[in-house]
């Protein structure tokens, strides 16, 4: 009986694997034919990040601090959101998706194929980021200075368990941005019929996310805005992905993040690294969850 138990297991994984190759195969084929994938994934976010560095720093003249910095080269991962809502809702709108629900792939392993495509696409675009910003890094600013290299310099500050948890805490950061822009489009494009509506909405939802997470205007600005602004700041779940690098390259040191530490004035959204980690981690399965719930096959439900 046990025998029989552990051949169904493997079975089951072998099945796992083969629909998960080819299903991956099939996304990224279809995927890197499209010209969009490079504007949406790769070029619209790098330029805005670049717009809201050069914004932020004064052309180079005023130096942000090292883990403000870092939750800049998160912002590439919101495009993700953008190019997964258009696939989805324009597939659904063709018979590609009833082609391969034909061939046997359930709601459940198509979702999850494309999530794992999405997450791969939206990390790589932070990479990329980084890259494009070491360089141009190089001359933007005062001479001889790199406030990108600086950074990273400074991820590497303090003991080895601090250096481990700042270099983490990035990379959850950035999962966090891509996982709940990946989830938000998904949920959308799943559940609303019509294609330009979803594209609108997923933009306008994204736009609106990128300054109330604290990338764009930083925490310290932030932090001194109305109340209800704060408290509506909650909803936004890239935030988590944001306070999670701040806090995990600042050390948890709350001084190496604000303009003007000490400031009585400011409301400091998080304290300890664990609240936007797992907020953050809790918030994106959420939004993954929802999505499954509300995902149709194509525009007749």
């Amino acid at each position: 009986m046990l025998d029989n138990y552990w051949q169904k297991v493997k079975t089951n994984y072998f099945e796992f694997n083969l629909f998960l190759r080819k299903n991956l195969s099939l996304l990224f084929l279809s995927i890197f034919k499209s010209f969009r994938t490079y504007i949406y994934v790769y070029v619209i976010p790098i330029i805005f990040l670049v717009v809201i560095y050069v914004f932020q720093s004064y052309g180079g003249i005023n130096k942000p601090l090292p883990p403000i910095v870092a939750g800049y080269l998160l912002i590439p991962g919101f495009g993700i959101g953008i190019l997964i809502n258009t696939l989805i809702s324009e597939w659904k709108a063709s018979i590609f998706l009833k082609r391969i629900n034909i061939l046997g792939t359930n709601k459940w392993q198509f979702l999850l194929s494309i999530w794992i495509v999405g997450y791969i696409l939206g990390m790589s675009a932070i990479l990329l980021g980084i890259f494009i910003m070491l360089i141009l890094g190089e001359f933007i600013g005062t001479k001889n200075s790199n406030i990108f290299l600086e950074t990273f310099s400074f991820f590497n500050y303090g003991s080895s368990t601090q250096v481990f948890m700042a270099w983490f805490g990035f990379f959850l950061g950035c999962s966090i941005v891509v996982i709940t822009s990946i989830g938000i489009a998904s949920i959308i494009a799943g559940a609303l019929r019509s294609v330009p509506l979803c594209q609108s909405l997923t933009i306008l939802i994204l736009i609106v996310c990128i300054p109330l997470s604290d990338l764009f205007l930083g925490p310290t600005i932030m932090g001194e805005a109305p109340k209800v602004f704060i408290i509506l700041s909650y909803l936004i779940p890239q935030k988590y992905g944001a306070w999670a690098t701040f806090l995990s390259v600042a050390g948890g040191n709350i001084d190496y993040i604000l303009a003007n530490p000490g400031m009585k004035t400011t409301m400091i959204s998080f304290t300890n690294l664990y609240g936007p980690i797992f907020g953050g981690l809790g918030y994106g399965l959420g939004l993954l969850t929802i999505s499954f719930f509300t995902f149709n096959w194509n525009n007749r439900g």
